[in-house]
């Protein structure tokens, strides 16, 4: 087992070593205050202390260390066509460890819970007093927050950040939420893009496409000529 571990963190680290972006500035913390100010929670790219939270009425600090977070579990997906993959939920980089790009995060009812919604579809429900992942969650807590959940994630499609207009298609098409459909086909024309090398091939990624066309066709609605991607070459 411990070898097991051994070449998949070696994986992980050739993965990142051969990555077409290459960043030399850690990536940006998150933070999320209660109205109350009784609780702050921090999202961290770094292994051992990867969720603070403070609580400032008993005046006191925890942490959650990536591994008890298992944000390097695999997720294995299945398309319409019964083709298999496996998608990691956090990699390890030059700006850190890569674990909520396109998370939606948010405090449970009452403060008593964080949830974290990682861009694989992992769904994390963390006791807050308690600094603690919940293994098992109550039907009632489950109810909450799906509902939270698919009322976010369809707010992020109207948003005037390209980024959270991308979580909030990733996350629509993974809940199945149909009132998101007509959006996300107007965001099949949008022109938002990053450009990517990988060796010598030079792309145009339209990122926020892509998880619009990728978020219809979860819903089995077929998205014929629209491109994601092109060469470079192809840009005047």
């Amino acid at each position: 087992m411990k070898e097991m571990k051994s070449i998949f963190f070696a994986l992980l680290i050739c993965l990142c070593i051969n990555s077409s972006v290459f960043a030399t500035t850690q990536r940006a913390s998150l933070m999320f205050k209660t109205p109350g100010g009784k609780y702050v929670v921090e999202l961290h790219p770094v292994m051992d202390m990867t969720v603070i939270i403070h609580d400032f009425s008993n005046k006191t600090t925890k942490y959650l260390s990536a591994n008890e977070l298992n944000v390097f579990n695999a997720v294995l997906r299945e398309d319409r066509s019964g083709n298999t993959s496996i998608n990691m939920p956090a990699i390890m980089s030059t700006a850190g460890l890569l674990w909520y790009d396109n998370a939606i995060s948010f405090f449970g009812p009452g403060a008593k819970t964080f949830i974290i919604k990682l861009k694989h579809g992992n769904i994390l429900v963390i006791d807050v007093e308690n600094a603690a992942v919940l293994e098992e969650v109550s039907k009632e807590i489950l109810k909450q927050v799906d509902s939270l959940l698919a009322s976010k994630s369809f707010n992020l499609l109207h948003s005037n950040d390209p980024r959270d207009k991308q979580t909030g298609a990733i996350a629509c098409g993974q809940l199945k939420i149909e009132r998101a459909i007509s959006f996300l086909k107007d965001m099949l024309k949008d022109e938002t893009h990053y450009y990517q090398r990988s060796g010598k091939k030079e792309s145009t990624i339209y990122y926020v496409r892509k998880a619009a066309k990728e978020a219809l066709e979860s819903m089995g609605i077929n998205v014929e000529n629209i491109v994601t991607e092109e060469p470079m070459n192809r840009k005047k």
